[in-house]
């Protein structure tokens, strides 16, 4: 299976990882400071990312980016989207191969394991989703004592 995500992957906190050899871009203001971006590479397109956020925090500066076209928001070992080439993927798997081959079960595995399920994994998932879905009798009485309007339309 394809994956998604950086380079290294994603750190526990869910900070890109680096590449093992650090490199950074250079930005120099016209009062002679100097700020030095680290920059990460992608796993899917080999893009470049400029890592800016400690860059108002040593600069007081930001950035602009009108209509957030070359911003990236976040990483994400689960979600990879390249909006110009039209790719939605999920854990490396094209979106519309998932909506013609799988059902929703199927993707939710999928989003949190990092797998299709095989053999009999989606019943044990299928039952384990059932188990959670149970709402404990006192919580239905509690909303029995709610009073319920009804609005009717013209």
């Amino acid at each position: 299976m394809p994956t998604t995500g950086p380079s290294q992957g994603t750190m526990a906190n869910g900070e890109i990882a680096p590449e093992k050899k650090d490199e950074f871009a250079t930005l120099t203001f016209p009062d002679g400071k100097v700020h030095k971006i680290k920059i990460f590479t992608g796993q899917m397109d080999n893009d470049k990312f400029l890592d800016i956020r400690d860059l108002y925090a040593k600069t007081q500066s930001f950035t602009y980016d009108p209509g957030f076209t070359c911003t990236a928001s976040c990483s994400s070992s689960i979600t990879y989207i390249n909006g110009g080439a039209g790719v939605l993927l999920y854990r490396g798997y094209d979106i519309d191969e998932l909506c013609e081959k799988s059902n929703f079960l199927e993707v939710a595995y999928l989003l949190f394991t990092g797998e299709l399920p095989a053999g009999d994994s989606i019943e044990e998932f299928r039952n384990e989703i059932k188990r959670n879905m149970l709402v404990h009798e006192k919580l239905k009485k509690m909303f029995d004592g709610f009073r319920v309007l009804q609005f009717y339309c013209l």
